[in-house]
């Protein structure tokens, strides 16, 4: 991934702007690796998408906390330690910390999965119809998106729409965001009633050049048109997960896209997921 360096902002974060934790000014010390990131380019050490991703969103202003896995190279400035609390901080900040979900609804709903027809021998076992009817019941609230009546839906779709074995060699990019990923997710992130739309904007099976569009955008709608962006995702297909150089890009496009969003719309923080086969991540920069 070629860097051209008359591109980087090298400039220092300013004094009015910084982020301290643990009294330690996190932004100066990251502003440090960043200088050291371009004296290794400068110097012509290999920076490489498979093993320097945290090095390559430095370059954009991206700190990228990875539980337990940040870079050494990193720790030199901010300490393992720190690194990890700090995400944590962040975690709890924006409440991503695990929600409750009702133990009534939760064996209801595996009674439901226990007698679905799984194998196709049907016997006694219930149609998918039967099943998405069922869990349609268990709907809450009435007309309420809450968090359970989210994740209703979305187990609804899965029945409805995922097939009983994985067919071949699994499903490419196309297929694994039209059949799987839309009737997954959809439902968890998208809110008409209140402007709020889920879209893929970028589907295939070809490896993408960086910096355009994400496999998914999430928006705000104003009438007939498209307004800021509050969140946004890439994926890879499950025969590409060993590809680290192709996951590497992917991670380094939604960083990136993300961050270019919350900048341009003053967002504090902003959705981002990455989705590599059966994995899924979660960012919020």
């Amino acid at each position: 991934m070629p860097v051209q360096l008359a591109e980087i902002n090298t400039s220092p974060p300013t004094t009015d702007d910084r982020l301290i934790f643990d009294f330690i000014d996190i932004s100066a010390q990251f502003y440090s690796f960043k200088q050291d990131v371009i004296n290794h380019i400068q110097q012509g050490i290999a920076i490489t998408v498979e093993e320097h991703v945290q090095h390559l969103l430095a370059l954009s202003s991206i700190l990228l906390l990875k539980p337990a896995r940040t870079h050494r190279d990193l720790h030199k400035h901010i300490d393992l330690n720190t690194c990890d609390a700090l995400c944590q901080h962040i975690i709890q900040k924006h409440k991503m910390t695990n929600q409750s979900f009702p133990t009534e609804v939760k064996l209801q709903l595996e009674e439901i999965i226990m007698q679905l027809d799984m194998d196709g021998d049907r016997g006694k076992a219930c149609t998918r119809l039967a099943a998405s009817q069922q869990i349609s019941a268990l709907i809450r609230d009435g007309d309420t998106l809450n968090p359970v009546n989210r994740i209703l839906l979305s187990i609804r779709n899965m029945v409805e729409k995922l097939p009983r074995q994985i067919i071949e060699n699994g499903p490419k990019e196309t297929e694994l965001i039209t059949r799987h990923l839309e009737a997954i997710l959809s439902p968890l992130f998208e809110d008409l009633d209140n402007d709020i739309a889920f879209r893929w904007t970028s589907i295939s099976d070809d490896e993408k050049q960086a910096n355009i569009r994400p496999d998914a955008s999430i928006n705000i709608i104003h009438g007939a048109l498209l307004s800021d962006r509050i969140g946004c995702g890439e994926v890879k297909a499950q025969y590409q997960a060993l590809n680290h150089r192709f996951v590497g890009i992917d991670l380094v496009r939604v960083a990136t896209l993300a961050k270019d969003a919350s900048d341009k719309h003053k967002l504090k923080s902003i959705f981002a997921f990455l989705v590599v086969g059966k994995v899924f991540v979660l960012c919020s920069p």
